[in-house]
């Protein structure tokens, strides 16, 4: 044990005690390990992805909080990529380790993950939390950009962690984009099935006003009566999010003509626009729930 107590061990979190008698194990047995660090270069944590296929616990792991360790304050790869993010303008953000790490080797650099997985219990690896944004996050990414780019997964669990992050992102005033996967099911396949189209995919990311039309319009048949409110219900939502008056000017009047309805009836239905946010950074504002 390199001269840690037992009690430090479980302190930090790489071991737990155990059940059937006196003594400690690893935590992270039989698993790959991807050690987390802070943006000072310091080891914080770990990750630990199963490698049995068919082991019953959960997939990946991650560190408990602990004194050094809270997952809403660190980014996966921050630490490697903050001079990346600084040159480009923009952070790329995707949900796990494996996608950071392949398109790290395909070259784009400025890509942090959030990789939000934690235990509800100690012992207990099937139950976990979802991932998902942090407000202190999108602070930290902050001090190095003023632009975000979401590239969660293609699943319904990636398109509510974007919705999320959306809020976050604009609760900071940052600009925010989407990435929309073409091919593979998370930004790590999609990197290694065409690492060019992905690029082009990043490079090319859809403002939040832009994505949420193409979403729509490509799922709702909007011919019909009920096709028409589904869709006017979902974009008027996403358009009182808009900070801008004048871009919420613009995607009204755009919806208005592209549902062929009276631009007054959307206006009449808009929900409430967000109220003027805070310059300060550390405020959090009313669109995040």
């Amino acid at each position: 044990n390199k001269g840690f107590s037992l009690e430090e061990l479980i302190a930090a979190g790489v071991a737990l005690k155990s059940e059937r008698g006196p003594g400690i194990y690893d935590r992270f047995r039989d698993r790959l390990l991807f050690p987390i660090f802070d943006v000072q270069d310091r080891a914080v944590g770990f990750g630990g992805r199963t490698l049995d296929p068919n082991a019953k616990e959960a997939k990946y792991i991650n560190s408990p909080q602990t004194a050094i360790y809270n997952k809403s304050f660190v980014l996966y790869n921050l630490n490697q990529a903050k001079s990346f993010i600084k040159d480009s303008g923009y952070a790329v953000v995707v949900e796990g380790y494996m996608d950071v790490i392949s398109s790290w080797q395909a070259g784009i650099k400025n890509i942090v993950a959030v990789s939000g997985t934690a235990l509800v219990s100690e012992t207990n690896y099937s139950k976990e939390e979802g991932s998902g944004f942090k407000y202190e996050q999108v602070k930290l990414l902050k001090r190095y950009c003023n632009e975000i780019r979401l590239c969660f997964d293609a699943d319904l669990a990636g398109q509510s962690a974007s919705e999320r992050g959306i809020d976050l992102a604009l609760a900071a005033e940052l600009e925010v984009k989407i990435v929309a996967l073409s091919q593979g099911k998370d930004p790590d396949e999609a990197a290694r099935m065409n690492l060019v189209k992905f690029k082009q995919e990043i490079e090319q990311a859809l403002p939040i006003g832009e994505y949420a039309f193409k979403s729509v319009f490509k799922k709702v048949d909007v011919k019909t009566r009920e096709g028409k409110k589904q869709a006017a219900k979902f974009l008027l939502a996403a358009i009182a999010k808009l900070p801008d008056p004048v871009e919420r000017d613009f995607y009204i009047k755009r919806l208005a003509r592209d549902l062929d309805v009276e631009e007054k009836s959307l206006r009449e239905s808009l929900p409430n626009p967000p109220k003027p946010r805070t310059n300060a950074i550390g405020k959090v504002n009313c669109l995040v729930n």
